[in-house]
């Protein structure tokens, strides 16, 4: 190479460098600045909201009596939470079953407020929230006025 062109070449490594940066190659940019936000994005996941967290695997409550009424049938319901996604299954003396979306409305303390959207299953589709109390030290949760719901499933 001529000296002109080796010229030209440290030129464009110079312009490439900021001060005390190493020259990289565009892709190369590309690739660790994509990886950055990567990790970056991953990081943010981690250090979600411990209520949240708290909510996440599968919950039952069984009410053999519907609120201590003798002669009605039994009331047994499971709800999943797993990153966003919700299923609700309830059987007996009501039977059905709701699969969808959940977000975050509300986290403070103890209560936690979910908004359930993409609802599909046997009741209605339409946004809906629901209010969840956590009760940390029983390992318990309460969904509206359902409960104590136990963790069947982390």
């Amino acid at each position: 190479m001529n000296p002109a062109g080796r010229m030209r070449v440290n030129r464009v490594e110079q312009a490439c460098k900021g001060p005390g940066e190493i020259a990289l190659r565009p892709k190369v940019r590309l690739v660790v600045g994509l990886a950055w936000v990567w990790l970056t994005v991953l990081a943010a996941g981690c250090a979600g909201d411990p209520n949240e967290g708290f909510i996440q695997g599968s919950w039952y409550f069984n009410d053999p009596h519907l609120r201590q009424v003798v002669g009605e049938s039994a009331l047994e319901t499971t709800w999943t939470f797993d990153r966003g996604v919700y299923q609700v299954y309830s059987c007996c003396f009501v039977r059905f079953s709701q699969s969808g979306r959940y977000a975050i409305l509300e986290s403070q303390g103890d209560t936690l407020v979910l908004e359930l959207f993409n609802r599909d299953g046997d009741i209605s589709s339409e946004r809906t929230s629901i209010k969840l109390l956590i009760d940390r030290e029983n390992q318990t949760l309460k969904i509206q006025i359902g409960g104590p719901f136990t963790r069947i499933s982390p």
